[in-house]
């Protein structure tokens, strides 16, 4: 319970863009997100057991509120979550530099081939994300880089090609450039 609950919290307070937060804010959000499973108390002992004794999430004095520690612990629990949480679109994290560390720790442990073409399809090019992907490229098991870089090219290959097909130069062939769609 007490992982599952440091995954959440890491995963709400890097979806928020902040590195802290006060306790009660932490607990108030937990809550809110284990609360119909859960009963409060455990809840807010859990928060209280994240701090002292297990020194999870620690007092930062000089913000007067609670973080991870080293930002890299906040995102590889942000990750956990991102892979085990079939709620959390991967998708619109990929624009996000803010996520791109948590992304790399996430390509680590996971197979993404699936996430590049979903954001083909999606958005109707990889390019918008070429930097979080050829990180998370990067970082993925060196066994498993080729096949991935592969699927990235093809599909960066078809935006290209898309691309091209409605340049101006190729539209001032036709009177209407709607005509393209009839």
């Amino acid at each position: 319970m007490l992982r599952r609950c440091a995954k959440k919290i890491a995963f709400y307070m890097h979806r928020k863009g902040v590195r802290s937060m006060q306790k009660n804010e932490i607990i108030k959000y937990i809550k809110s997100d284990f609360g119909e499973s859960f009963n409060e108390q455990l809840l807010e002992s859990c928060v209280v057991d994240l701090i002292d004794p297990c020194n999870v999430i620690i007092y930062d004095s000089h913000s007067d509120s609670y973080t991870f520690g080293h930002f890299r612990y906040q995102e590889h629990l942000a990750s956990e979550e991102i892979s085990s949480n079939r709620e959390v679109d991967i998708l619109e994290l990929l624009f996000d530099d803010w996520w791109r560390g948590a992304l790399c720790l996430y390509a680590q442990e996971n197979d993404f081939c699936s996430l590049i073409e979903e954001c083909y399809n999606k958005y109707g090019s990889v390019k918008r994300a070429r930097i979080t992907l050829d990180a998370m490229i990067k970082n993925t098991i060196k066994s498993k880089r080729p096949r991935h870089l592969e699927i990235f090219n093809n599909y960066s290959s078809l935006s290209d090609f898309e691309a091209g097909l409605y340049e101006d130069s190729y539209l001032d062939d036709w009177d209407d450039p709607n005509d393209l769609i009839r």
